[in-house]
C-alpha cells in the first residue's frame, strides 16, 4: 500500500470515531489539498471502510495471539482498511470505475458515464472513469472527449490529461490531448483549468472560450475566442471546418477519420492557407478542392492520397 493510501486509511478510521475537532479538521483539510491524489485515496479508503463487514473485522481481532496487548479498534479498522486496499482494491475500484474506454482509429461513439453524464468520445482516444460520492476523475490517455457533465454539486467533475486538470460540476467542454499539451473547449458553464501539476493560479473559462496549455516548460498559454471553439468542435457532427489554416493542419484532422491517408509530397505547400468545410469522411473531395484551388497535382489511390508533386516524381490529378 503506498503512503498516500495509509494516510487516507488513517483518516477514514479517525473519521469513523466521531467527529473531528476544529485542529483536526484543519490538518485534514490540508492534507487534502496538498496534493490531488490525496482526495481520490481518501474515496478509495472510504469505499474499502464501507464494504467491510463489522463483525468478520471484529473477528478477525479475536485471532488468537499471545501476550501482545489487545489490538484497540483503531487498529483493528486500520490493519482491515489496509488489509482491503491491498487485497481487494481491485474489487472496490471495479464496483465504482470503468477502465480503458476506447475509440479505434476512424470511430466516434457516445458514452454514458455512471454519474450520466454523456462523454461524446472522437477517433482514437482512449480514457480511464473512476467515480465516487464525492469525487469523479476522468483521465485522458490520448483522442478528445466532449463531456456533458451531470449537474452534483458534492461531486466535482475533473478531467486530468497529463499535468492539465479541468474541473468542472454541472457543465459541457471538451479535452483534447496532443503531445505538446491541451486543448480544453467551454461550451456551457465555467470550468477551472489548471496547469504544470496544479501550480500557479487557475484558468477559469466560460462558455464559448477556450484554451491550450502546454505542457511544463513548452511555451505560454494560447486563449480561443469563441469563433474557434465552434469550428474546433464541428467534429462532433462529422465535419471539419477550416479557416484560413495551414494545409498541413488540415491534413492532419482528415488522416484522424480515414484509413485513405493524406501525404504532402511537396513541402513548399504545407503551409498554405486554406477556408471551407468538409465533411470529415471525404478526403478525396478534399484533395480535388486543394487541387483546383492550389493548383497542385494530386494523386488518389485506394489507401493513400499524395498531394504536390516531389522534384523526383511529378504526379497528375486524376
Amino acid at each position: 500500500m503506498s503512503p498516500i493510501d495509509a494516510e487516507a486509511a488513517q483518516w477514514v478510521v479517525r473519521m469513523s470515531s466521531g467527529a473531528l475537532d476544529p485542529s483536526e479538521q484543519a490538518r485534514f483539510d490540508a492534507w487534502l489539498a496538498a496534493d490531488r491524489r490525496h482526495e481520490g485515496a481518501w474515496c478509495r479508503a472510504r469505499a474499502v471502510f464501507t464494504m467491510l463487514d463489522r463483525g468478520s473485522v471484529m473477528n478477525a481481532g479475536q485471532a488468537p495471539r499471545s501476550k501482545a496487548a489487545a489490538p484497540t479498534r483503531r487498529m483493528i479498522w486500520g490493519g482491515a482498511i489496509a488489509a482491503g486496499l491491498t487485497g481487494i482494491i481491485g474489487v472496490g475500484l471495479a464496483t465504482r470505475s470503468q477502465h480503458d474506454i476506447r475509440t479505434v482509429h476512424g470511430q466516434m461513439k457516445d458514452v454514458r458515464l455512471p454519474d450520466h453524464s454523456l462523454a461524446r468520445v472522437n477517433s482514437d482516444t482512449r480514457f480511464d472513469v473512476a467515480m465516487s460520492g464525492r469525487l469523479r476523475e476522468i483521465t485522458l490517455r490520448q483522442g478528445e472527449i466532449w463531456f456533458e457533465v451531470a449537474k452534483n454539486p458534492q461531486a466535482p467533475f475533473i478531467v486530468t490529461s497529463g499535468d492539465v486538470t479541468a474541473r468542472a460540476v454541472g457543465t459541457a467542454f471538451s479535452v483534447r490531448k496532443f503531445d505538446t499539451g491541451t486543448e480544453i473547449l467551454v461550451t456551457e458553464g465555467v470550468v477551472e483549468v489548471r496547469g504544470g501539476k496544479g501550480e500557479g493560479q487557475p484558468i477559469r473559462l466560460t462558455a464559448g472560450n477556450g484554451v491550450f496549455v502546454p505542457v511544463v516548460a513548452a511555451g505560454p498559454v494560447t486563449r480561443y475566442p469563441s469563433d474557434q471553439v465552434e469550428r474546433k468542435l464541428a467534429w462532433r457532427e462529422g465535419k471539419i471546418i477550416l479557416s484560413d489554416e495551414p494545409l498541413a493542419e488540415a491534413v492532419d484532422e482528415f488522416n484522424r477519420y480515414n484509413r485513405q491517408q493524406i501525404v504532402i509530397v511537396d513541402e513548399r505547400i504545407r503551409s498554405a492557407r486554406l477556408v471551407g468545410g468538409f465533411e470529415a469522411g471525404e478526403p478525396e473531395r478534399f484533395a480535388r478542392i486543394v487541387h483546383v484551388v492550389l493548383k497542385v497535382p494530386v494523386r488518389i489511390q485506394a489507401e493513400r492520397i499524395e498531394i504536390g508533386a516531389s522534384d523526383a516524381r511529378k504526379t497528375s490529378h486524376r
